[in-house]
């Protein structure tokens, strides 16, 4: 053993004991924090392309519901509905008679019942009984509609008249008017 001396094995692994602690110290205080700071970034750069598309899809659904509500709005301001004060009682009635008569229909009863008052509107509940034929009843619900689009029909009832093709009926209507 020629010029070592029997404590240079304790330098030798000193030596290696602080490399390998300095190797660690680096790894965990400047490698290992890059590398999550990197990860980190990786997720929220994901993240925000994860949202930037939620946003695209949603811009390009908020411009086709715009488009439809304008369409819906001009929709509607073509068919503004005016309702008919408590006053026309009488020529509602006496029209509605009139329309059963053209669609063949034999009316007979027809009573009036209470008024509800809503806030921004009143209705009237109008019960009628009445004999005809299927489709002459079918067709006269349907100009009822067409021509009295302020009254909806709140109940019906339609059975066989027995002999023939007629049928008894029985209905509810609600007329909306304006206060």
């Amino acid at each position: 053993m020629a010029g070592k001396s029997p404590t240079d094995w304790h330098i030798h692994t000193a030596g290696i004991a602080a490399c390998a602690a300095l190797s660690a110290g680096l790894w965990f205080m400047v490698v290992q924090p890059q590398l999550d700071q990197r990860a980190h970034a990786a997720d929220l750069r994901a993240d925000l392309s994860s949202r930037q598309q939620k946003l695209e899809e949603l811009s390009a659904t908020l411009s086709v519901d715009r488009a439809q509500l304008a369409a819906l709005k001009d929709e509607l301001g073509a068919k503004e509905l005016r309702l008919d004060g408590m006053d026309k009682l009488n020529q509602r009635l006496a029209a509605i008679s009139e329309l059963a008569t053209r669609s063949s229909l034999s009316m007979g009863k027809e009573t009036p019942g209470a008024v509800t008052d809503e806030p921004h509107y009143k209705s009237l509940q109008i019960h009628y009984e009445g004999k005809g034929t299927y489709p002459n009843f079918a067709a006269f619900l349907h100009q009822l509609r067409t021509m009295f689009p302020d009254t909806s029909i709140a109940s019906l009832e339609a059975r066989g008249a027995g002999t023939g093709a007629g049928i008894e009926f029985n209905f509810e209507l609600i007329w909306y008017t304006h206060k």
